[in-house]
């Protein structure tokens, strides 16, 4: 604040102060309360004695004037929202980072920043465009991963030049990247517009273009992921779209310089000059792609699927058992297990030479944290039954084991600590290994290979009043508005698993719940059609009303806001036709 004010940031213009007021927002967490001592508001007065109220006050006045300039698209307008964006994943506020950032890139489609019209502005302001439209698509992938939405932009359309080296837009050179399809391939290659690469010699090589490639072809295997899936694919894996997108990967890893392929010493040598965590990113996310979509052919006990279950749609399967390519849940792919396996391990063997060299986490490393989780949960906890006795003697099973822990007390503890997102994955982890333990153990109560932590409930807690302002949320998702219906997904592990991974930002308690409606249940193998029905809400009402109230596990699970969970618990115990008696909300809920 008191940088922006020498300089006479806050004089230039009202959208200036928001894009200030944006930045102070996302950064007031780091604050200490010995920095407090140094920090200006912007008024001549020091009155924030505490980073909270810092952050309150900056939340508000950019919120503020994002409503306010929703039609007036300007650079600093979109800065300001993708900053908004950042800040609001950060603390998984799902439903706001999505709006945030659509609406920074519809004030940069408004401006037409996918192509070089620019021309008129000096070469900084052209530099500042382009990078800010590159903000804008690395926050649409995600964004658009952490909420399980659909990605907005297409990068095949994006004619802009890559960012140029920081040293040269620093000073003001006459300098720029080369194009999406340019960044890689040898001179004399012909791009998509038709025109031959002739770059000159002796260019600087520049990570963030690297990086930023790396995304945008990671983001190809995040659609395949999130809006197709195993659920939609009409084709096997590695065909189709999906199989092209692949290969990319695996194409623009062989081509990628020496000083940009993984090794100690080049991210030693990116640390020193402050980009060691896009290195990092850059090449756990290669590893990531490499099994993302491979990882939901992973076998599965299959569950017989009903009537009450199942109704036609186009997100189901016509065959119960089988997806869309005609594959059963229950088949084994000897090739689909090495690749996922061997991708967890590396992802998890990247991380620990992250940490060990004190490289700061970022949301690219978290999201492959949370698949090789899920992959490491399935080796420990599903492979021996799922594939039916057939011998994987390259699986260690005791590695997986400490792998899960460790990247748990990444997810715990590696991030800072007012990142809730982190929480948000480590117990959606923690609630797909116990789901797995009930349907592969029969366990209800059972010691899992996840350690719990007690004090996420409280910590998560204490940051949401703190970074909320003590404000309740202005609209909220409920289920057929943004939320989907729990009762409708289909039967299988498959579809379930989809569901606690996919959803964790904004459906925690609910997923948990669902969660234990189902491990309440007895096995559908001793249980009638007709009987069946009827006896789900018998069941479940028994088995909790006998559950002690003292039981602690919901420890790893973080609670919403009170509205939130009353209307959580009356569709649960509604869509179970179960009595909402004090008694019952006394036994789940305890006494306050």
């Amino acid at each position: 604040m008191d940088k922006c004010e020498s300089d006479g940031w806050l004089k230039r213009s009202a959208n200036h102060r928001a894009l200030v007021h944006a930045i102070t927002a996302l950064s007031a967490p780091y604050l200490s309360d010995s920095d407090m001592e140094h920090v200006d508001a912007g008024h001549g007065n020091r009155d924030f004695m505490s980073s909270t109220l810092l952050l309150r006050h900056s939340l508000a006045k950019a919120r503020t004037m994002s409503c306010q300039t929703s039609d007036q698209p300007q650079v600093i307008t979109i800065q300001m929202n993708l900053c908004l964006s950042l800040r609001e994943l950060l603390v998984a506020s799902s439903m706001r980072a999505w709006l945030y950032c659509g609406l920074a890139i519809r004030q940069a489609q408004a401006l037409r920043m996918r192509m070089e019209y620019n021309q008129r502005h000096d070469l900084q302001q052209q530099e500042i465009r382009r990078r800010t439209f590159w903000a804008c698509i690395i926050m649409d992938r995600l964004v658009a991963l952490c909420t399980f939405r659909t990605q907005t932009i297409d990068p095949g359309l994006v004619t802009i030049h890559l960012p140029a080296s920081d040293v040269a837009f620093a000073f003001g050179h006459h300098s720029y990247g080369p194009r999406l399809d340019e960044l890689g391939a040898s001179p004399g290659y012909k791009t998509s517009s038709g025109s031959l690469i002739a770059l000159p010699d002796g260019q600087p090589l520049n990570l963030r273009s690297y990086w930023i490639k790396t995304t945008v072809l990671w983001g190809y295997i995040l659609s395949d992921y999130v809006d197709y899936g195993r659920r939609n694919f009409t084709l096997p894996p590695l065909e189709g779209p999906y199989g092209d997108h692949s290969r990319a990967i695996q194409n623009w890893c062989a081509t990628l310089p020496v000083e940009m392929r993984w090794s100690e010493a080049n991210l030693r040598a990116h640390r020193s000059l402050g980009q060691a965590a896009l290195f990092a990113e850059m090449h756990i996310l290669l590893a990531h792609a490499r099994f993302l979509v491979q990882h939901e052919y992973l076998p599965q006990i299959h569950e017989p699927a009903t009537a009450t279950h199942h109704r036609p749609s186009a997100d189901i399967p016509l065959v119960p058992g089988y997806d869309r390519a005609g594959i059963a849940f229950t088949h084994v792919d000897d090739l689909v297990i090495q690749v996922c396996v061997d991708g967890a391990f590396e992802v998890v063997d990247l991380m620990r030479v992250v940490q060990a060299n004190n490289v700061q986490c970022t949301i690219g490393m978290g999201v492959a944290l949370v698949t090789a989780c899920s992959v490491l949960l399935w080796v420990v906890d599903c492979s021996r039954q799922a594939t039916r006795g057939v011998p994987f003697d390259h699986i260690d099973h005791t590695r997986a084991e400490q792998s899960i822990s460790y990247l748990l007390s990444v997810l715990d503890s590696g991030f800072p600590r007012h990142w809730r997102l982190s929480k948000t994955w480590a117990s959606s982890i923690r609630l797909l290994n116990r789901f797995y333990q009930a349907h592969y153990h029969s366990v209800t109560q059972s010691e899992t290979a996840v350690e719990s932590s007690g004090d996420i409930d409280t910590d998560i807690a204490a940051d949401r009043r703190e970074d909320d302002g003590g404000e309740q949320r202005s609209t909220m998702l409920q289920i057929g508005d943004g939320l989907p219906d729990i009762s409708m997904i289909p039967d299988g592990l498959y579809y379930k698993a989809r569901l606690i991974t996919g959803l964790s930002m904004e459906m925690p308690d609910l997923l948990y719940r669902k969660f234990l409606r189902q491990q309440m249940q007895p096995p559908r193998e001793t249980r009638t059609e007709t009987a069946a029905t009827s006896e789900d809400a018998a069941t479940v009402a028994e088995t909790i009303t006998e559950m002690p109230s003292t039981d602690d596990s919901t420890a790893d699970f973080w609670p919403l806001d009170l509205d939130v969970m009353l209307e959580v618990d009356f569709a649960f115990l509604t869509s179970l036709d179960v009595d909402n008696d004090p008694a019952t909300w006394t036994t789940i809920h305890g006494e306050n």
